[in-house]
């Protein structure tokens, strides 16, 4: 897809009923958008609109998909592949002044065929080279992001923001708290050096909720984080927030955050492998990279 594909709306006359950006929905085998493209569902007032993009093999996005709702509440944005949904160089934004919206990433991939010789196709999930995925609220809470694939990597200056002025936002990354509730846990995860998760309270309110979440029942499972992913409060009031990243086998030498409070209570990150050896390198790590919190290691 190129050029610009809108279903918002306009400021609506005086009496008129609260306004709600439009839908756009595609349904496909492949789906590829290059960087000058752009859908947009926004709503300069009400509730933004949603777009919904299905296929059933493998999507490429690099333009922008926006859902901002830029004088209500953020939209959503749901992209679903069976096996790769692949973001480069794209901004999904789902941003609202009164409330953030949802991103939802899912890639279920192919299970093989009974009495055939096919192998499982693993459902990917690749942000790259900056990619930006924003939920924020410039005076409310933030919104949600979530990512559901076997094998999801962050890499190349990739940014996932859900800041909130009065709240920040939850962004799932394979999984959610302690692999609770429904969303398909993933068997890798890896965060670059580069890659930042924001999910922080920017004025009086709590921090948000990150996790990173790889399968700990699975032998094979590991989380790789060496980015930088931050939960703090809010400057002038409120409490830190919840950071976990875990896996069966947890990677995190380079890893960088804050669950801080300003004005409040620390948060917690939680590292929580199915075994592990606290040395001097592991050790550090926590001093040096995530002591503006309180840091609990649990095996």
């Amino acid at each position: 897809q190129t050029g610009v594909i809108a279903a918002n709306n306009t400021l609506p006359q005086v009496g008129a009923a609260v306004q709600t950006g439009g839908q756009i929905d595609i349904q496909a085998t492949t789906y590829t958008q290059s960087a000058d493209a752009t859908l947009d569902v926004s709503s300069l007032v009400g509730v933004a609109g949603s777009v919904n993009i299905v296929v059933s093999d493998a999507m490429s996005i690099s333009g922008q998909v926006l859902a901002n709702g830029l004088g209500g509440l953020g939209g959503s944005i749901q992209l679903q592949a069976s096996r790769l949904v692949d973001l480069q160089t794209a901004v999904l934004d789902a941003s609202g002044a009164d409330g953030g919206g949802r991103i939802h990433l899912q890639s279920d991939g192919v299970p093989a065929n009974p009495g055939t010789p096919d192998v499982p196709v693993p459902g990917r999930v690749a942000l790259a080279n900056n990619t930006v995925l924003r939920v924020n609220s410039s005076r409310a809470q933030a919104g949600r992001v979530e990512v559901e694939g076997d094998e999801i990597s962050l890499d190349s200056g990739t940014r996932i923001e859900a800041m909130g002025a009065t709240a920040g936002g939850t962004v799932l990354i394979g999984g959610d708290w302690q692999g609770s509730g429904t969303l398909r846990q993933a068997t890798t995860v890896s965060m670059s050096a580069d890659s930042t998760i924001d999910a922080s309270a920017t004025d009086n309110g709590d921090g948000g909720k990150v996790v990173l979440w790889s399968d700990v029942h699975n032998a094979n499972s590991v989380t790789t984080v060496n980015g930088s992913v931050y939960a703090k409060g809010g400057t002038y009031g409120g409490n830190g927030g919840q950071v976990e990243t875990s896996a069966n086998s947890v990677n995190f030498a380079s890893a960088r955050g804050s669950t801080a409070s300003f004005n409040g209570l620390s948060g917690l990150w939680l590292i929580d492998p199915t075994d592990t050896t606290v040395d001097s390198s592991y050790a550090a790590t926590i001093v040096s990279g995530l002591s503006a919190g309180n840091v609990q290691v649990s095996a």
